[in-house]
């Protein structure tokens, strides 16, 4: 056994077929090419490759032979190992299994759903019975990883990798930069639906998910200047690109009866995880602002809520759904009060908000730290408008709709609202105030139409007006950080009432709303800002003169 020991070359020999000299421990003809011997085990030992560098391929699947029966040829899994250095999975060490067969059983409706494979750590996430911590092992202090970890941000990056590569990295990148920084904020209003993402889940998450993260993160990074927009919006519109393929694949293949009730259990639930995935997709699509086309997307979901039997319905039924039900309705709200109203607009959106159960709103604090009647008033005042638009109500019985409206938001009591919050009262004071003043010109200036002017109006306004304009000067010279993540709305209101004041005031505005995009990473306050100057520029005075033209802004 020593003799034949003694004749093996080193592996490096080998490899290029030369004559070995047998040097001990290490090969001399190694030692002068000046790389190190691998030595002459058994076994080739293990190499650390070159980042990117790849020297295997993966094999082509082979195609299932099917029997005469029907049946498929037992399951064959191949364990795949990607070179150490050659992705990111590698220095995970993570394994993929090609499942080139599976037998004939029946199978379950989660393993032919796209979306359903999620399901199984869902219910735990929705209900909070899973925390964060125990659902991906964090340590005690956010933010820290060991060197594995570590490794993954020092990999050079090159334009484009594989979609694996750019999705784990997107993860780590949120787990580590983006969950900490929401975490000041869930201090005030807790919620179970915000969590660090499992990577173990990655693989089970709906693909249009996937390229929503994907781009969420690259934009986040953009926005907050941690990368150059000459990197990021390739991939962003590229992954956007593959987001907006997969749901019309998806919608496609959709096969829904013409109502609720002639709907099976499987198209219930698969409708279901196509309007998360739906909501996802458009949250992210607003916050880098990379398409404007939310009134569509908007529309496509009111028709698939309607064939579902409606938001109420849905609320009731599935409470799993809940999360993407209260972010559909803050997009939807917010970014019609922001956008010209037709005779053309569908009015069902709005109405379905309003026929929302209390319970909705209430919960509503958890995503957006908006009073729940306050937003109720911004969502009547939506539906005035478009009514009004379509010729729906005469004019006399607008501008009492209008007063009512008015007379609810002036009634509304800040304090009392605040102290009824468990925790932090006097943030929760100073973003009742904001709104309270911001929603108060929101109907003064886009119901210019309908109410007539009067001395007690303009007295309103002008007293409301200088609160909003203290409120934010305090909440952001205070450099808290919870919230600028609510202040884009607020402060657009404030831009368009800031045109009959001096360039000091506009010139303010203009500065804190691209302080607020670095530190939140939105371009949402980069659009009020460029809204605004053009408004300010063509000396307009109206609601209607700022937003000619559909905008959505971040929330």
């Amino acid at each position: 056994m020593a003799s034949e020991d003694a004749q093996k070359q080193c592996w490096a020999c080998r490899k290029k077929r030369v004559i070995c000299d047998f040097g001990r421990p290490g090969c001399e003809k190694c030692k002068k090419a000046g790389v190190e011997c691998p030595g002459y085990a058994t076994q080739k030992p293990l190499q650390w490759l070159a980042p990117g560098r790849v020297t295997s391929k993966e094999k082509k699947r082979k195609k299932v032979k099917k029997e005469e029966d029907g049946n498929v040829d037992s399951v064959q899994a191949l364990p795949l190992v990607v070179a150490s250095g050659s992705s990111i999975s590698a220095r995970l060490d993570l394994e993929m299994t090609v499942i080139v067969g599976q037998p004939k059983v029946e199978p379950s409706y989660a393993d032919t759903n796209p979306f359903i494979n999620w399901i199984n750590i869902s219910p735990e996430i929705e209900r909070g019975r899973l925390s964060a911590q125990a659902l991906v092992n964090v340590k005690d202090e956010p933010g820290q990883h060991d060197e594995q970890e570590e490794a993954i941000w020092n990999i050079p990056t090159a334009a484009f990798r594989d979609e694996t590569t750019e999705v784990v990295q997107a993860t780590f990148y949120y787990n580590k930069n983006m969950w900490p920084a929401l975490l000041s904020y869930y201090e005030m209003a807790p919620s179970p639906y915000v969590i660090q993402v499992p990577l173990s889940a990655l693989h089970q998450l709906p693909p249009i998910i996937r390229y929503s993260m994907v781009s969420l993160a690259l934009g986040y990074r953009a926005h907050r200047q941690d990368i150059t927009g000459a990197v990021a919006w390739p991939k962003i519109y590229h992954h956007r690109g593959k987001a907006i393929r997969t749901l019309n694949d998806t919608i496609s293949k959709c096969k829904v009866g013409p109502g609720k009730g002639n709907m099976t259990r499987k198209q219930q639930e698969e409708l279901n995880w196509l309007i998360r995935c739906v909501v996802v997709f458009l949250s992210a699509d607003i916050q880098y602002c990379a398409g404007m086309e939310w009134r569509h997307h908007i529309d496509a979901m009111a028709r698939l809520l309607s064939v579902r039997g409606g938001l109420k319905s849905l609320w009731h039924e599935a409470p799993l759904i809940r999360s993407a039900i209260v972010h559909f309705t803050l997009i939807q709200v917010f970014a019609s009060s922001t956008s010209p109203v037709d005779d053309k607009i569908d009015t069902r959106p709005y109405e379905m908000v309003l026929d929302l159960p209390e319970e909705m709103y209430e919960r509503m604090i958890s995503y957006y730290l908006c009073p729940p009647a306050l937003f109720r008033n911004i969502t009547e005042i939506n539906l005035l408008r478009v009514r009004v638009a379509h010729g729906a109500v005469d004019a006399a019985t607008a501008e009492a709709t209008a007063l009512d409206i008015l007379l609810r938001i002036e009634t509304f009591s800040t304090p009392n609202w605040a102290v009824s919050q468990q925790a932090f009262p006097e943030d929760f004071g100073l973003i009742a105030m904001i709104y309270h003043s911001a929603v108060m010109l929101y109907c003064n200036l886009s119901l210019q139409r309908i109410l007539q002017s009067t001395p007690r109006l303009r007295a309103l306004h002008a007293m409301y007006g200088d609160l909003l304009v203290s409120s934010l000067v305090r909440a952001l010279s205070q450099n808290n950080p919870r919230m600028r993540y609510f202040l884009a709305w607020p402060m657009a209101v404030m831009g368009v009432e800031a045109a009959n004041s001096g360039p000091g005031k506009q010139a303010w505005i203009e500065e804190e709303l691209t302080t607020t995009s670095k530190r939140v990473g939105t371009c949402s306050t980069l659009m009020v800002r460029s809204c605004l100057k053009k408004f300010w520029k063509g000396g307009g005075r109206s609601w209607d003169e700022c937003f000619c033209r559909d905008y959505a802004f971040h929330c």
